[in-house]
Parts: structure tokens; C-alpha cells; sequence
């Protein structure tokens, strides 16, 4: 019998061979970053005519729910495959519409939620208040339209690649800086606008140092051309340089060491393929991972090692899915570590005589639209045709999440009779009770938070949906 380590060694090996193209398709297409309107509320999984997850649940009833979730069964001790199993267990085990945390107020439509307040529209949002349409934000207040923000920001809006900052409006890349507009690749700067590459520089505008007084009154001008600011921000390139990183290729590879293909990565050592990851305490060996901000030693997985899903504080867990709190379990069956050693051997070496060890959940079961996920927020090259016909869903239908039914809708080219032309910049709050219709027939509205924010720092209405929004924040190209 082969021992565990043999096995972990083997998959790691396999996995730091795979290409960036391929971790995208086979693991970041597990991330959604889009949400939808279900019977159950707000939820990560569309509603699809031919389910492969078949029991959503609300998230607030789920809890009770997972103490139920080991079951007594031989599954383990068949000969069909993992991932044959694994198919029927996601269409018969309970999984919560929004993966929810604790400790959180009025963040019941935002997915991967912890300690936070007003967390809405938001995936991956950890310690702060006020995050909306924004993914992978930790210890952030009053973010919106943005992406990879982390490590104590404040006033973030339409921006990525961004710690220790504040006041960042529609720029990439910046750490420990304030009051920015459509700059990137920026360290220690103030009071720039139109920048890149700088260090430790203030009051610039162009990269060209000013007096105080001639770069205020510039800026007002600039920032007074508002029908402008979606345009200079679409039209910023998204390469960017690595700050204070070593021998790293990628983008935003901040303050890490040896990372190849790493995107959006902080305090990272030895990595390889690796997305929104890292933050606090340096994480080791990270090899085709996503989203990973706990811990090292991770490679393909999501949310529990050995092909398993949504577990919660669980170690040596195989094909299982929601558990809390359990140790050497497989498909959801409680094992003895010595019965545990020997089935997992099996299924392994199963696995490595199919030629599918190694390699990640197949298409077939993946339960997100392709194009609403983090692999194609990543890098939207890849085509309809392409991934349907590897197995892989695709949204075509409008985007309606948090909408009520019955209210007036407008479209995004009649917002400007909501906005002053004149004076003072102010938007009409007969706003809020209407729905908007973007290009491309997405529907979105605008909070009191999100209208108290852009009338604060005299910003105009998005014309575009959030989702767009959160796709231009995340995007490479």
C-alpha cells in the first residue's frame, strides 16, 4: 500500500506541470463571480434546465443541516469512479445558495462573507463595511466595483490590485497610497492623477510633478469632465509591474518570492498558477490554486483537499461535500484512520491506472456558467463554442439577482437626467426605486450606500452592470 504522502507528492508533481490556460478552464471555473435570483434567495448557482447540483437550500438553513450530512454508505468500496460518485453526490447532498460565514449584518446577498457589514452583491468580502460588487476584499471599508483590495483600504471605487490605501478611484495597482485617479503600478504616492510607475511622488498629474496649487486647480478640472471617467478607465492597460516581488511573473505579484503565472498574489513563496491569494502571514507552495487565504501546502483544490467541496475546518476528507468539523471521511462517511489509509489507496490508485489522478472535477459536473466565473473574468479569450463542447455551461439569458418585479425601468441612456449638470454634482434620489437596463439587457440598481458614496466624492452613475464592472476590475486583457 502506497502511503499518503506518496500520493500528495504524485499530485503535486502533476499539477506544477499544468498551463495556465488549463488551471483557468479545469479549477478557475469553479469560482463564480456572478449571482442570481433563485426561489431560495440570491445564490452562486444559476438555475439550469438539467441541474448538476439538485439541492440548493438557503443559506441560513444550512447550518442545521450539516450535522446530517454524513451518511452511512459503501461507496467507498465500489469500484465506480471518483468523479462518477462525486456526480451523484452533488445532485443528492443539501449545499447553501451563497456560501455564508459568520458574524455578518446585512450581507445576506453576498457570497464567502465574513465579519462584515453591508456586504452586498460581493464575492470573497472578509472584515470591512460597505463592499459592494467587488471580489476578494479583506479588511477594507466602503469598496465598490473593484477586486483584489486587502490589507486596511478605504474609499476604494472601480479599482484592483490595491493595500494599504485610500481614496482610489478607477486605477490598478497601487500600495500604500491616496487620493488616486486612473493611475496604476504606483508605491507610497499621493495626489496623482493620470499616472504610472512612480514612487514616494506627490501632486502629479502625467507623471509630471506640480505645485499644489496648479494641481488642484487642474484636477478640478479634470475630475469635472465625469461623462469621461468609464472611458479613461477602460482604455487603462492591465499589465502591470510586480512591487517589491522576486523572480515572479504575473499580475500584481505583491511582496512575494518565486511565483510563476501568480494574479493578484500577496506574501506568497513558491507558487505556480495561483489566483487571489495570500495576504497576512507568508503562504507556502501553492500550485493551481484559487482563492486560497488560510494556508499552504495546496494544490487544485477548493475549499478542502482530495477533490472535495464546501468543507468547513475538515482534514483528510475525499469525494465529501458540506461537512464541519470532520476528519478521514469519504463521500461524506466517517472511516477510522486505518480504514480511511486503505480505501484512500484504492481510490487513488484507481485513479492513477484511469489517468485521472491529478487532474481536477470534470466539466460534466461543473455547475457555473464558464462565463460568469473567475476563468473567464480572467481572461475572456476563451469562446462560446470552446467550452460547450468540453462540457461547460454558458449564460446567454440577462442577469437578474437582486431585482424587485414591477418597478420602473430605465436605460443606461437615460441616466444622465438623474445627474446635475450644473454647480454642485448631485444625483436625483428618485434613482432608487427604478431599475437599469444596461447595452447588453443585464438589469442592476443603485443602493442608498452606493448613492451616499458617489454623491460624496462626485461620481456619476455606472452605465454599465455590475457584473461588467466586476469583469473589468478582474480582467487581464
Amino acid at each position: 500500500m502506497k502511503s499518503l504522502a506518496h500520493y500528495e507528492e504524485a499530485f503535486a508533481e502533476f499539477r506544477k506541470t499544468t498551463s495556465f490556460r488549463d488551471f483557468l478552464l479545469e479549477i478557475a471555473s469553479w469560482q463564480p463571480i456572478t449571482l442570481y435570483r433563485r426561489s431560495v434567495g440570491v445564490s452562486r448557482y444559476p438555475e439550469i434546465k438539467v441541474p448538476r447540483f439538485g439541492n440548493i437550500v438557503k443559506s441560513d438553513k444550512y447550518p442545521e443541516l450539516q450535522d446530517g450530512l454524513a451518511r452511512s454508505s459503501e461507496l467507498a468500496r465500489t469500484s465506480r469512479s471518483l468523479f462518477d460518485i462525486m456526480s451523484e453526490l452533488f445532485l443528492t447532498t443539501p449545499i447553501p445558495a451563497l456560501f455564508s460565514a459568520k458574524n455578518d449584518d446585512n450581507s445576506e446577498y453576498a457570497d464567502c462573507a465574513g465579519s462584515t457589514k453591508n456586504a452586498y452583491l460581493s464575492i470573497i468580502a472578509n472584515h470591512g463595511e460597505n463592499m459592494l460588487y467587488s471580489f476578494s476584499i479583506k479588511s477594507a471599508d466602503n469598496v465598490y466595483n473593484s477586486a483584489g483590495v486587502w490589507d486596511h483600504c478605504e474609499n476604494i471605487y472601480c479599482s484592483s490590485g490595491v493595500t494599504g490605501s485610500s481614496n482610489i478611484f478607477y486605477s490598478r495597482y497601487l500600495d500604500n497610497c491616496h487620493d488616486i485617479w486612473f493611475s496604476r503600478n504606483m508605491i507610497g504616492c499621493a495626489e496623482c492623477i493620470f499616472c504610472e510607475g512612480l514612487q514616494n511622488q506627490s501632486y502629479c498629474i502625467n507623471n509630471k510633478v506640480l505645485e499644489k496649487e496648479e494641481y488642484l486647480a487642474k484636477k478640478a478640472q479634470i475630475l469635472s469632465q465625469k461623462w469621461e471617467f468609464e472611458r479613461w478607465y477602460a482604455a487603462m492597460p492591465k499589465d502591470s509591474k510586480n512591487l517589491s516581488s522576486v523572480n515572479s511573473t504575473g499580475t500584481f505579484v505583491s511582496m512575494s518570492e518565486n511565483v510563476e503565472n501568480g494574479h493578484w498574489i500577496y506574501h506568497v513563496k513558491d507558487a505556480r498558477n495561483a489566483t487571489f491569494t495570500g495576504g497576512g502571514s507568508e503562504k507556502t507552495d501553492l500550485y493551481d490554486t484559487v482563492t486560497c487565504g488560510a494556508t499552504g501546502h495546496m494544490y487544485a483544490t477548493l475549499n478542502g483537499k482530495f477533490f472535495s467541496y464546501y468543507l468547513t475546518q475538515c482534514t483528510y476528507c475525499i469525494g465529501c461535500i458540506g461537512l464541519k468539523n470532520k476528519s478521514y471521511c469519504i463521500f461524506n462517511e466517517q472511516y477510522t484512520k486505518e480504514e480511511w489509509e486503505v480505501l484512500a489507496d484504492k481510490i487513488f490508485s484507481q485513479m492513477e491506472r484511469d489517468g485521472t489522478f491529478g487532474k481536477f472535477f470534470p466539466a460534466s459536473i461543473n455547475p457555473f456558467y464558464f462565463n460568469d466565473t473567475l476563468a473567464h473574468f480572467i481572461d475572456d479569450s476563451f469562446s462560446r463554442e470552446e467550452v460547450v463542447n468540453r462540457g461547460f455551461l454558458w449564460r446567454d439569458a440577462a442577469i437578474r439577482a437582486d431585482i424587485p418585479a414591477g418597478a420602473e425601468i430605465v436605460t443606461t441612456h437615460e441616466l444622465d437626467q438623474f445627474e446635475s449638470t450644473e454647480g454642485d454634482w448631485k444625483i436625483d434620489s428618485a434613482i432608487l426605486p427604478k431599475i437599469i437596463r444596461d447595452d447588453a439587457g443585464n438589469f442592476y440598481r443603485i443602493t442608498q450606500i452606493e448613492l451616499d458614496f458617489l454623491t460624496r466624492y462626485a461620481l456619476p452613475l455606472p452605465r454599465t452592470h455590475w457584473a461588467d464592472r466586476m469583469r473589468q476590475a478582474v480582467g487581464m486583457r
